[in-house]
């Protein structure tokens, strides 16, 4: 925020919501804007905003859950090395 500030822009912070259709539907009746990741883009497609690429682009990262009370599946643990690998992989590639 101190960077925000030395640049002469005033936050004026009303409210922070966490759910895409919250977000898309408060910047569509024009009562701010909304920051959200490249894999909601398609989400926000059929509404009236404007989606623009931020630059930089940001890293994003990944967590797997699952329910701690129960044994993780055969299946779920082999797509869960298989998905650790690919990112992995398309990672080094970038």
């Amino acid at each position: 925020m101190a960077k925000v500030h030395t640049e002469g822009i005033v936050c004026r912070r009303g409210q922070t919501v966490n759910g895409l259709d919250t977000q898309i539907g408060l910047v569509e009746a024009g009562l701010g804007v909304a920051v959200i990741a490249s894999f909601e883009v398609l989400a926000s497609w059929n509404s009236k905003v404007r989606i623009t690429k931020l630059d930089p682009t940001v890293t994003l990262e990944f967590f797997e859950t699952s329910n701690r009370a129960r044994k993780l599946l055969a299946e779920a643990s082999e797509f869960s090395g298989f998905l650790k690998i690919h990112l992995a992989r398309q990672i080094a590639n970038l």
